[in-house]
């Protein structure tokens, strides 16, 4: 055999030999130096975020794309299984890699008759990347359906909306785009005759990128929308404080309005965001 020959085989042999360490198991479930999936599924669920053992990351990298059928049916377990938590998790390995796996888990988190499933199945979209958030906007934007404000409430959304995140250092890098997709979401919501979902969007446009939501909140009151609605999105607007100040010469325009609840409604919004633009007597009230 020739030294060519000799060298096409090795190679070959090394790449079988590759293949069986990270793919060995007859089942068809991934495996990586000997375990299965599963076992750095739940490894990595186990770790905190920022404590996560790099011997399971690399495992998870390394299987790929091959994890997203076993992942998908993890979350969907009707049982709201305990593997549902670590398999969203791991979402945040896969990033953009795991594209192919939304339109599962989006038809999961449209379901409403498994909870457990589509909390989990947020989560693992949220960890894509922006497509996968824009799916979750997809969903909340369907009118009536009974779990959007579950999907809306407490660190479901808001991580990926804000530069500061949940706690210091956390921020999602994709927080602006994530805002922008949302705003005209959450501002639909505001119109929505669930009152519990009307509120998670306030929370949200309020506590959202400024550089963002300002401007979407300030646009949407430009079309002057029906007295309940625009009162919660003034709310909203002022609860951005100085970081909203170019909405100042909207609000003074305002406060000149014929209709005495707009007038009130802007300068309350002002004692806020600019009470120094405000007569003494009323930055006082």
């Amino acid at each position: 055999m020739t030294k060519t020959k000799y060298i096409a085989v090795f190679l070959l042999v090394g790449t079988v030999i590759g293949t069986v360490v990270i793919f060995s198991r007859q089942d068809g479930e991934p495996a990586y130096h000997g375990h299965r999936l599963g076992y750095w599924v739940d490894m990595y669920g186990m770790s905190y975020p920022d404590q996560h053992n790099p011997e399971d990351m690399e495992a998870l990298t390394a299987i790929g794309t091959n994890a997203l059928p076993y992942l998908i049916n993890w979350i969907r377990d009707e049982g709201g299984g305990k593997r549902a938590g670590p398999a969203a998790a791991t979402f945040s390995v896969l990033g953009t890699n795991a594209i192919p796996a939304i339109p599962d888990l989006k038809a999961i988190l449209a379901n409403p008759t498994n909870g457990h499933a589509c909390v989990a199945a947020e989560r693992a979209l949220t960890r894509i990347g922006p497509e996968g958030f824009a799916a979750v906007l997809d969903v909340i934007a369907i009118p009536g359906l009974p779990q959007r404000g579950a999907l809306m409430q407490g660190d479901a959304l808001y991580p990926y909306l804000h530069p500061s995140g949940m706690l210091p250092g956390q921020a999602d890098p994709n927080y602006r785009i994530n805002s922008k997709r949302a705003a005209p979401v959450l501002l639909k919501c505001l119109e929505d005759n669930d009152f519990n979902v009307q509120r998670l969007a306030v929370m949200l446009l309020s506590g959202s990128d400024p550089a963002s939501m300002v401007p979407a909140l300030t646009n949407f009151l430009h079309g002057s929308p029906p007295p309940a609605i625009r009162r919660q999105a003034m709310e909203a607007l002022a609860a951005h404080g100085r970081q909203a100040r170019m909405v100042v010469p909207f609000l003074l325009s305002r406060c000149s309005d014929s209709d005495a609840e707009i007038r009130s409604e802007a300068t309350n919004a002002l004692m806020q965001i600019a009470p120094e633009v405000l007569p003494k007597d009323r930055s006082r009230q």
